[in-house]
C-alpha cells in the first residue's frame, strides 16, 4: 500500500456524503437565523447557484472509491466552484457584500476538501483565488486592515486545517502499514520456519529406512565383503544428503543419483556456505543427469560452488578411460570443455 495514493482522509467513508450535506443544510439555517444571509426571498440567482455548486462539490469529493479524485472530478469541482464565484462577482448573493464574501468562504471550504483528497497543490492553488477575491471584496468595500483580517481569519484557517488533517491522516497510515508489513513478515517467517520444520521432520524421518537395513546386516554378522562395503558407502551419500541444507533441489537429479548408485557408482556431493535456491534450475539438472547415466562410470564428485565464484557446478567423473571433468555456469551453460 502506498499512503500518499491511498489515503483520502476519510472522505470515501459512506458516511461522509450525508454529515458534510447535513452540515452544509445546517450552516444555512444558522447563517439565516443570525443573518449573515438575506432572507430566502431575497436570494438572487447567484446565491441559489452556489449554494448548489457547494451540494455538488460536497458530493463529488466523497465518492466512496478510496484515494485520489479522478482528474475530471477534480476539473468538475474547480470549474463549478469558479463559475459560482463569476456569478456572484456579476449579481452577487442579493443583500451586503459581507453576505458575499461568506458565500465565497463555503466555497473555499468546498475547493480545499481537494487537499484531504490527495489532491494538496490544485486544492491550494483554489483556495488561494477565492481568498484573493474575498480580499478584493473588502477592499472594495473599504474594509479597513483589522476588518480584512477577521474577514479572512477563518477562511484562510480552512486550507491550512485541512492540510494538517491530511498530514496526520497520511502518518497514521503510513504507522499501520508498517504495523502490517511487519505482521506480513512475521506470517512469512513463522511459515518459512514451519515448511523447514515439516521438511526436516520429512527428511529425518526417511534416515531409519535407509540406515536400519544396514545396522541391522551388521548386527548379525554379516562379513563386510566388496558389494557390502559399497552398499554401507551408497547409505552414508543418502544420510548425508538427507541432512544437509546447502545443496539444490531437484526431483530428476535425485533420482538420477539413486539410479547410479544402484548401479554401484560412488557419488559424492559437495556444497557450500553460500547455500543455493531451493530448487536447482531444469537446465543444470538435465546436463548432470545425462553424466550421472552415462555407462561405465564408477565414481562421481559434483560440487556446486558458492555464488561469489559465480554459482558455477563442477562435476569429477572416473571411468575407464581415466578422470573428466566438466563446468556449468549456474544456468547450465558449459563453461569449460571436458579435460
Amino acid at each position: 500500500m502506498e499512503p500518499a495514493t491511498q489515503v483520502d482522509s476519510g472522505l470515501s467513508h459512506p458516511l461522509a456524503r450525508p454529515v458534510l450535506l447535513f452540515g452544509w443544510a445546517a450552516v444555512l439555517i444558522a447563517a439565516l437565523v443570525g443573518s449573515l444571509l438575506p432572507p430566502v426571498d431575497q436570494w438572487s440567482f447567484g446565491a441559489w447557484f452556489t449554494i448548489v455548486a457547494i451540494a455538488i462539490d460536497f458530493v463529488v469529493v466523497t465518492v466512496r472509491r478510496p484515494g485520489r479524485l479522478s482528474w475530471p472530478q477534480v476539473v468538475f469541482v474547480v470549474g463549478i466552484s469558479f463559475a459560482a464565484l463569476l456569478v456572484l462577482g456579476s449579481r452577487g448573493i442579493g443583500g451586503s457584500v459581507e453576505s458575499t464574501a461568506y458565500a465565497i468562504g463555503y466555497l473555499n471550504m468546498a475547493v480545499a476538501l481537494l487537499i484531504m483528497r490527495g489532491h494538496s497543490v490544485i486544492g491550494a492553488v483554489a483556495s488561494a483565488v477565492l481568498l484573493i477575491r474575498i480580499a478584493w471584496l473588502g477592499v472594495l468595500n473599504g474594509r479597513d486592515t483589522a476588518g480584512q483580517l477577521e474577514s479572512l481569519a477563518q477562511p484562510l484557517a480552512t486550507p491550512i486545517a485541512f492540510f494538517l488533517l491530511a498530514w496526520v491522516a497520511r502518518t497514521v497510515e503510513g504507522k499501520r502499514s508498517q504495523v502490517v508489513e511487519l505482521e506480513l513478515q512475521m506470517v512469512a517467517q513463522t511459515d518459512a520456519v514451519r515448511s523447514q520444520s515439516a521438511d526436516e521432520h520429512r527428511t529425518l524421518s526417511e534416515i531409519p529406512d535407509v540406515v536400519e537395513p544396514i545396522l541391522r546386516r551388521i548386527a548379525a554378522g554379516e562379513p563386510l565383503t566388496a558389494d557390502f562395503h559399497a552398499e554401507v558407502i551408497v547409505a552414508d551419500e543418502i544420510v548425508r544428503n538427507h541432512l544437509r541444507r546447502d545443496l539444490p533441489y531437484h526431483v530428476g537429479f535425485l533420482k538420477a543419483m539413486d539410479a547410479a548408485r544402484d548401479r554401484g557408482v560412488v557419488v559424492r556431493v559437495i556444497g557450500n556456505e553460500d547455500p543455493w535456491p531451493r530448487r536447482m534450475s531444469d537446465t543444470v539438472a538435465d546436463q548432470l543427469i545425462v553424466l550421472l547415466s552415462a555407462d561405465a562410470i564408477t565414481d562421481v564428485t559434483i560440487r556446486f560452488l558458492p555464488s561469489s565464484r559465480g554459482g558455477a557446478v563442477t562435476a569429477l567423473i572416473e571411468g575407464p578411460g581415466g578422470m573428466r571433468r566438466y563446468e556449468f555456469s549456474a544456468a547450465g551453460i558449459l563453461l569449460r570443455e571436458p579435460s
